[in-house]
């Protein structure tokens, strides 16, 4: 008889590797607890339980599912999932056989077992997590059948669903960016593109701006440390955390640092208009970072890296419970980043923190709290100037044109708090708060203007600006409920939820000089550049405020065919921070979805 063996931490999945274009990195992994590991299975001839695994599913505690219907395939792939069983048996059992979901509290026996009710297949427990299928109409006999395993890591439901970290592969299996439904990315009626866990480290990608990089149809506007911009099909991308606004967005607009993924479980990119959850927008998609959550089990990992000019990169990320029943659990990581470039003068320094705690209040509750927080320093530059008639100039692309005593410095602190509860009739409510503040601040910005001479040198000038700064906290908040209902003999899903921002951007310079700085690019020495005086202050602000609700449903119009449509209702307003103006403002927007 034949089998397959795969890790608990998922399948051994060849993928092509290429190597990333951004750095030359030698990475070390060290994970400790947990390791991954693999083992081989062939069903027993003879059909009897262990006393060891009778005596664990006797001691199952309840997991609360919400497993929707779908093929029967489909249904026991969520089911292991979230309760960490490995399912063996033959393929051709499952195939064309279609299951109500699950949706509920049970223990995993009781759950498996009506999951199965109905379709002909027992179970028989062989050991504490490993379960064999086989049809009942064959039971009495010794068999030989091609074994199919099934694989999770641990408990799944809430806001695990969909956890990438050690699955071992580049396919996420849901994602509830588009509607707040659990959906895989073949169920869900738009493009969406999931950078996995794994894809992450396999590629060595250290920022969700390499992650974006490797999504295709998304396209990043590098500005170097000045912040870049990001696009799908030519409209700029909105943002979110965990599935909450993020009106601050990712290093857009030079407001905050480059986000580090050492944080990140998964990004998500749902691209095309993405109004039913982000509300006004442009509609380029939506950016969800889904961060890291606490693991039931004792692990600890570290990575370095050293790549080229410079480059070195340290993080240690512990997870586990805190208590010995498991009920409260907790999550640190920790990040260390410098690098400088091949351009002169030019570097990034970074240092920043994660954590999370979450708690099991009853069976039915969970609670959690995070905060994050990073810092980034560094020194930009705008590369270097053609000739006037847009020949290159012969250049060396190491030369730095600006002011050697630039610094900007930009961090940012985001802290949530969050509620998942289990509601009568199987519905699930989940309330999530964030609150955030970004600060940066840019001393000695300069860059180069003119028509370049190259047979001279001459015609380039230098402007300078002794300070620009400013801050920009936001409070978001995002609150649903979802579960099943019945009609007409069909079970369909349904969600209800409000959520929105209110962000506020405060900002301030001064020191622009008012005659430009010839300079000659042969002889020009970044060191020797005066300091331009602070003068001219400025200041200013806006304030935007979104609001909205929203509902979807999934609708079941036979066992092929599903419907999910909804509509969301919006307000929207803009307004001056120093004169109280309203300089935008709209409500009772509707936009319709379907698909």
């Amino acid at each position: 008889m034949q089998s397959t063996a795969v890790s608990k931490r998922g399948p051994n999945v060849a993928h092509n590797r290429a190597p990333t274009a951004q750095t030359l990195a030698l990475a070390i992994r060290i994970a400790c607890g947990g390791l991954a590991y693999s083992a081989a299975m062939a069903l027993p001839a003879l059909w009897s339980m262990p006393a060891s695994a009778q005596s664990a599913t006797e001691t199952q505690a309840s997991v609360a599912f919400s497993i929707p219907a779908g093929s029967l395939s489909d249904t026991l792939n969520r089911f292991a999932e979230q309760t960490g069983l490995y399912l063996s048996g033959a393929g051709e059992l499952t195939r064309g056989k279609n299951s109500a979901g699950l949706q509920g509290n049970f223990t995993s026996e009781k759950g498996l077992r009506r999951l199965l009710q109905g379709t002909g297949i027992i179970y028989r427990f062989t050991g504490a997590n490993t379960v064999s299928l086989m049809s009942a109409s064959e039971s009495g006999g010794v068999m030989t059948l091609p074994a199919v395993m099934v694989s999770a890591e641990g408990e799944r439901s809430g806001s695990a669903a969909g956890i990438t970290e050690w699955s071992g592969s580049y396919k996420a299996s849901q994602t509830n960016t588009a509607t707040k439904l659990n959906l895989s990315p073949r169920e869900t009626p738009q493009t969406v593109t999931v950078v996995t866990r794994q894809q992450m480290d396999d590629s060595a990608m250290t920022s969700v701006d390499d992650a974006l990089r490797a999504t295709s149809g998304v396209f990043v506007h590098d500005r170097g440390q000045n912040g870049n911009n990001y696009y799908s099909r030519g409209f700029e991308l909105q943002h979110q955390y965990d599935g909450m606004p993020n009106p601050v967005g990712i290093s857009s607009w030079n407001q905050n640092p480059q986000i580090d993924n050492a944080f990140l479980d998964r990004v998500e990119v749902l691209q095309g208009a993405s109004g039913l959850m982000s509300g006004a927008g442009d509609p380029g998609g939506t950016v969800n970072l889904v961060r890291k959550r606490p693991t039931h089990e004792f692990q600890a990992q570290a990575e370095a890296q050293l790549g080229s000019w410079k480059q070195r990169r340290l993080v240690g990320d512990i997870s586990g419970p805190l208590i010995e029943s498991g009920h409260v659990r907790g999550r640190l990581v920790l990040l260390m980043d410098e690098q400088d470039s091949f351009v002169d003068h030019v570097f990034r320094d970074r240092q920043a923190v994660y954590g999370i705690v979450e708690a099991d209040i009853t069976p039915n509750t969970l609670v959690y709290a995070s905060l994050q927080y990073q810092e980034d320093k560094s020194r930009n530059h705008f590369g270097v100037p053609f000739a006037a008639d847009g020949s290159q100039a012969g250049l060396s692309r190491s030369a730095f044109f600006g002011n050697a005593n630039n610094l900007t410095t930009r961090d940012y602190s985001l802290y949530t708090l969050g509620l998942e509860q289990q509601l009568p009739a199987d519905w699930m409510m989940k309330l999530q708060y964030s609150g955030s503040k970004t600060n940066y601040a840019i001393n000695n910005y300069s860059f180069i203007r003119g028509d370049l001479d190259p047979s001279t040198g001459d015609g380039m000038d230098i402007r300078q600006q002794s300070r620009v700064s400013g801050d920009i906290p936001y409070d978001a908040l995002d609150a649903y409920i979802s579960g099943p209902v019945s009609l007409l003999g069909r079970s369909h899903e349904l969600v209800f939820g409000a959520n929105g921002s209110t962000m506020t951007r405060n900002y301030a310079g001064s020191g622009y000089m008012a005659a430009l700085q010839p300079i000659n690019v042969y002889t020009f020495d970044p060191t020797a550049l005066p300091t331009a005086v602070g003068a001219n202050p400025y200041t200013g602000g806006y304030e935007i405020t979104q609001r909205g609700v929203y509902g979807v449903g999934r609708f079941s119009l036979t066992d092929s065919l599903k419907l999910i449509a909804g509509t969301r209702i919006s307000s929207y307003e803009d307004k001056d921070v120093d004169t109280g103006t309203t300089t935008v403002k709209e409500s009772g927007v509707v936009s319709p979805y379907a698909g």
